[in-house]
């Protein structure tokens, strides 16, 4: 009969399973957790590097309007006394829309004494446009009095900028303030954003100017300051072209002007450019810093898509669950085992407790037996055992005979008999 096994041994086998499964469950969620944080840090790179290519690429755009201003300033080194129709031949020989995506137009702002405005206009009206035709109508405007004027006196296209020749740029603080800027510095400067004129859905626009001087009278002397030429430059189609570049991949990205470089603390942002509003994939967000033209630009970038590929959105699951199916397997084969050897534990306490049992029986026969038993040991002839009736009858008591071997009782001619009656190397001798 099989023995009773009590519920709590029962449980204890399959707690090296258990054991084990929760361990490979543990270590399958700290792979996962390893791998997300892995494939995070993969995803934050390649956002960093990408915002990094567009910052990059946008302060290269905006410095190679320095390389157009300084061949337009050549104009005015050469002849301070530069004509209308040479400026803007020289302009159209530029081809900006295709050189130059978010340029506008390029221009010369003219530094006037007030005193000098009507003889200005005066002439200003009788330089005629490369095609021959006269600006008749060219007035300083809005028409307030000012000590000193600065006025946009030749511009290149005049299509699209219908009131800006004329355009007195008091009018204009931010455009007015690096103007200002330039001639103090002799440097390229980028004013604040500012509205443009135009059919555009976003007017915002900067100006980036480079001051014009006349030759000094002599070594040490500053120029005459005669004005600046400058381009205005409407910030989104800059954005657009690069885009079209293969900039700004799976980004979106709003662009402020904070404010003089150097300022501290930076003012107020005002939006040169912001993309559709779009929440960040993954929670990434990063800024970054660049300086136009004396001004700090912020740049706030936001992934509009994940830089991971599906392959690499899905591994960390994948190694989990594969952790997992490992687990699973171990705890089914450890289990296995654990109950096999539990099998074999109680086959073998069962076929000892059958052993003593049959020994118990065995014993009891061969003392109360009615015949002489004895137990012999058949490669020594030693008798291992005796009961009383076999003692009775030979004679002897049991430490003797434990002390005797078998030939010492038998007679030769029934030792040949009695030896084929061998069973399991032990002979039982019955008298």
């Amino acid at each position: 009969m099989t023995p009773f096994v009590p519920r709590h041994r029962s449980f204890r086998h399959w707690l090296p399973g258990l054991a084990l499964a929760l361990a490979g469950c543990v270590a399958s969620y700290l792979l996962w957790q390893q791998q997300t944080s892995s494939m995070q840090a993969v995803a934050q790179a390649r956002f960093a590097q990408e915002t990094r290519l567009f910052a990059d690429a946008l302060q290269r755009r905006m410095e190679s309007h320095a390389d157009l201003l300084q061949g337009m300033r050549g104009l005015f080194t050469v002849n301070t006394q530069l004509r209308r129709a040479d400026f803007e031949h020289a302009a159209s020989e530029l081809s900006l829309a295709h050189s130059h995506p978010g340029v506008k137009n390029i221009n010369f702002t003219r530094h006037v004494a007030g005193a000098a405005r009507q003889a200005f206009e005066a002439h200003a009206r009788s330089d005629a446009h490369m095609d021959g035709s006269l600006p008749k109508d060219f007035a300083i405007h809005p028409g307030q009095q000012q000590p000193n004027y600065y006025v946009v006196d030749f511009l290149w296209p005049q299509q699209g900028n219908a009131g800006v020749p004329g355009l007195e740029i008091h009018s204009v603080p931010a455009a007015l303030e690096a103007l200002l800027r330039a001639r103090d510095t002799g440097a390229m400067t980028t004013s604040a954003p500012f509205e443009l004129t135009g059919p555009y859905a976003d007017r915002t626009g900067i100006m980036m100017r480079l001051p014009v001087f006349a030759a000094a009278p002599g070594a040490g002397q500053a120029g005459r300051f005669l004005g600046a030429v400058g381009v205005s430059v409407r910030v989104a189609d800059v954005v657009q072209s690069l885009r079209g570049q293969g900039q700004l991949q799976n980004l979106s990205v709003n662009i402020s002007d904070i404010g003089l470089a150097g300022a501290v603390p930076p003012v107020p942002g005002a939006t040169l450019f912001q993309s559709t509003a779009e929440p960040a994939v993954g929670g990434l967000v990063r800024t970054q810093d660049v300086l136009v033209g004396g001004r700090r630009w912020l740049l706030d970038f936001r992934p509009t898509a994940s830089f991971l590929s599906s392959q690499e959105q899905r591994l960390p699951g994948l190694l989990a669950l594969g952790g997992l199916l490992i687990t699973a397997l171990l705890a089914v084969t450890v289990n296995m085992l654990v109950l096999r050897r539990a099998r074999a534990l109680r086959d073998v306490q069962q076929v000892g407790a059958a052993l003593v049992d049959s020994e118990a029986r065995f014993s009891a026969v061969f003392h109360q037996a009615a015949v002489g038993m004895a137990q012999v040991d058949t490669k020594t002839g030693g008798l291992l055992r005796v009961n009383q009736k076999f003692c009775d009858l030979v004679g002897y008591a049991k430490p003797e005979l434990q002390q005797l071997h078998f030939q010492d009782i038998t007679v030769a001619e029934d030792l040949f008999t009695r030896q084929l009656r061998v069973d399991g190397g032990v002979l039982d001798l019955r008298v």
